[in-house]
C-alpha cells in the first residue's frame, strides 16, 4: 500500500489492485442503460479534466469506469450535473484540512469496510450537455 495526497485528501491504496479490480467490473453507466446514463457514457472520455483523470489514475482508478453514478438534474447553466463515483483498493486516512468544500472531491470507506480498510470511494460532481438525440431529460 501507497500513502497519497489527492486535492487534500490523505489516502492509502494500492494501485495495481485497484487497476485488477477496475478491469472485473463494467462501468456503472453501461450497466444501468437509462437516458441519463447513456448520456454521460456517450461523453464519458471528456467528463474529467486531465488533472481529476491523473489523480483517479494514480489510485489505480481506471477513470472510464466509475463504480457508481447519478444523474442530479439540470443546473442553472441547463446543463447536466452527475455525481461520479469511483472505487478503490485502500482506505481514506485524513480529510483536507478545511473539509469537503476546499475540495473539488469527496471520500469515504466502502459501506461495511471501514474496519478493514481495504476498499474505499472517491467522488466528485461534473457537468455536461445533452448529446443524446433522444428528448432532454428535465
Amino acid at each position: 500500500m501507497e500513502e497519497r495526497s489527492v486535492a487534500g485528501w490523505t489516502v492509502r491504496c494500492d494501485p495495481a489492485a485497484g487497476r485488477r479490480a477496475a478491469r472485473a467490473r463494467p462501468p456503472a453507466a453501461d450497466v444501468c442503460g437509462c437516458d441519463a446514463c447513456r448520456n454521460y457514457a456517450a461523453q464519458r472520455d471528456q467528463a474529467l479534466d486531465p488533472t481529476r483523470r491523473a489523480e483517479l489514475e494514480a489510485l489505480g482508478i481506471d477513470p472510464g469506469r466509475e463504480s457508481d453514478l447519478c444523474h442530479l438534474g439540470r443546473d442553472g447553466d441547463g446543463l447536466h450535473r452527475y455525481c461520479l463515483r469511483f472505487e478503490f483498493v485502500g482506505a481514506v486516512l485524513a480529510a483536507p484540512p478545511e473539509g469537503d468544500a476546499g475540495s473539488p472531491w469527496r471520500a469515504g470507506p466502502l459501506a461495511g469496510n471501514e474496519e478493514a480498510g481495504n476498499g474505499a470511494w472517491i467522488e466528485c460532481e461534473v457537468a455536461l450537455e445533452w448529446r443524446l438525440d433522444l428528448g432532454e431529460l428535465p
